[in-house]
């Protein structure tokens, strides 16, 4: 390693660790897309629209992984915090969670035939609010989702108790969970 490389890295180093000390926060863009997602892909599922919804989750997630990415770096590049460690597995912990979700909810649902329609999306729906968890639990970003993760879980659950609206409720709730923290006024800690 050249003294550039040694410089720069011991220079990452310093400023890993002053950014370790306060609570970064996702760009709010990234808390929109996501809640657009929902408050337009659940709502889809009430009015009965089965297959729209599924191609809606399909292509808009892929496009919202897409533009979720493309935001992260460019906050990061214009932050110069860039940690490429983070950065690989935030990706493998996102992108590689709702593929295994995406993969795991059609395998299920070819292999149980009871997990076909609304109690399937039960499933992934509480598959998400783990994902939302351990990712609350594993990233100083996301703390909240630590709290935000078994709400989804219980929306989850509780779709199967609401018959009118209820993928609409829980689109709301899961928004709610996505956007309040994002927009949240915080005091820093001293």
């Amino acid at each position: 390693m050249t003294e550039l490389n040694q410089l720069a890295e011991d220079l990452r180093f310093v400023r890993g660790a002053v950014q370790g000390q306060r609570q970064r926060r996702y760009p709010p863009a990234v808390a929109c897309i996501w809640a657009a997602y929902t408050l337009i892909g659940y709502p889809l599922l009430d009015l009965g629209w089965h297959r729209a919804a599924t191609l809606f989750f399909l292509i808009g997630g892929v496009i919202g992984c897409i533009a979720t990415a493309a935001i992260q770096r460019r906050s990061r590049v214009s932050s110069g915090f860039i940690d490429s460690e983070d950065g690989r597995r935030q990706m493998l912990h996102w992108f590689g969670g709702f593929a295994l979700i995406v993969a795991g909810g059609i395998a299920a649902e070819l292999a149980i035939p009871a997990l076909r329609g609304q109690a399937g999306g039960q499933v992934i729906v509480m598959m998400v609010g783990l994902m939302y968890f351990l990712a609350g639990a594993n990233n100083r970003d996301v703390r909240y989702l630590i709290w935000g993760g078994p709400l989804v879980m219980a929306g989850g659950i509780a779709v199967g108790f609401i018959h009118y609206f209820g993928w609409t409720a829980l689109g709301v709730l899961i928004a709610a969970v996505i956007l309040l923290p994002a927009f949240a006024r915080r005091t820093p800690r001293v």
